[in-house]
């Protein structure tokens, strides 16, 4: 079988590789996998490269979700059927053909579920869900964020309205303008063009707006934190730009705005058993919407991971696909 190795940290594209291993053994309550489909997420990339928050031990396997097909079940594991289809998401090594995954950590999906939508079921809503609640803004309320057509934002729009929470969408291209309105965002503004903060403060017409998500950094946060009202509360998830924050000192100091970190790996650490359960029934719920979707740009074979890594697509995620193996 084959797995996705890197033996030094860099440029992914440039040190990622692919080699051959023999099939794992199982321990008590561990399940193989084989991996239907498995997502390329910015901070897969970004651990690869060493500009995470934790470096991984050298060599190391990559990837941290994917939909899988249960192959066999380790001593104790009674729940999982050979041949089940599930997702998973951890440190788990998901580009390969196969991989294994402690069966708690497992998660089956229904017929009505598409195989492309399982494989990005857990990590990015998940986020989304834990970083909306991070945030406390409530139904009827205003939130605005950034990278708004990337996976998070989607994911975070399409919750957000389930939530009857209204969503001021930020992109850089007047497709994904669009696309975001397509999918029923309220309000979306292209950054690029001049004028974008005025319009959005017209369309609020004095409505507060407390509450904000930024991926890119640089000075995309103190040009959202300018449009926000006092006691405003802006969420770092990422940093898209690759630069520092700019904030005008005025708005954090006069407007009394508070701007903080989330980091989802500490974030879910620290997540009870009750609250979980409550999370994936609420995206399970919308998975089987009519109508809920997720991207894909691409899907590559796995022997083609330098390819799937260094080629710039359009909106939607890019998944590997691994090779079918026999039970």
């Amino acid at each position: 079988m084959r797995i996705a190795v890197h033996e030094s940290l860099g440029q992914p594209e440039q040190v990622m590789s692919i080699q051959d291993t023999s099939r794992p053994t199982l321990k008590a309550g561990e399940v193989l996998l084989q991996m239907v489909l498995s997502p390329i997420h910015n901070h897969d990339l970004m651990q690869i490269s060493g500009t995470y928050g934790t470096k991984p031990t050298l060599p190391a396997r990559a990837g941290t979700e994917a939909l899988g097909r249960v192959l066999e079940v380790g001593e104790g594991v009674k729940d999982l059927q050979i041949g089940q289809r599930v997702a998973a998401s951890g440190a788990f090594g998901t580009w390969a053909d196969a991989f294994v995954a402690p069966a708690d950590q497992l998660l089956p999906i229904p017929d009505g579920i598409s195989d492309e939508l399982a494989a990005q079921l857990l990590v990015m809503p998940a986020s989304a869900t834990v970083v909306l609640d991070d945030l406390g803004v409530k139904s009827g309320q205003w939130m605005v964020l950034s990278a708004a057509a990337g996976a998070v934002g989607k994911n975070l729009a399409l919750l957000a309205a389930s939530r009857q929470i209204r969503v001021i969408g930020l992109v850089n291209r007047d497709s994904q303008v669009k696309e975001l309105r397509a999918l029923g965002v309220d309000l979306v503004e292209n950054t690029e063009k001049d004028g974008w903060q005025q319009r959005i403060k017209t369309a609020l017409n004095g409505e507060a707006l407390l509450y904000g998500l930024d991926s890119v950094a640089g000075e995309l946060t103190g040009e959202m934190l300018s449009v926000m009202n006092d006691n405003a509360t802006v969420v770092v998830f990422g940093a898209l730009s690759n630069h520092p924050l700019r904030i005008d000192f005025q708005d954090v100091i006069f407007k009394q705005a508070t701007v903080r970190g989330f980091w989802g790996l500490r974030k879910f650490a620290a997540l009870n058993n009750e609250y979980k359960l409550r999370m994936i029934s609420e995206i399970m719920t919308m998975a089987l919407r009519d109508g809920f979707s997720l991207p894909v740009a691409a899907i590559y074979d796995l022997d083609d991971i330098e390819q799937a890594i260094g080629t710039k697509h359009g909106p939607g995620k890019v998944l590997l696909r691994g090779k079918n193996i026999e039970a």
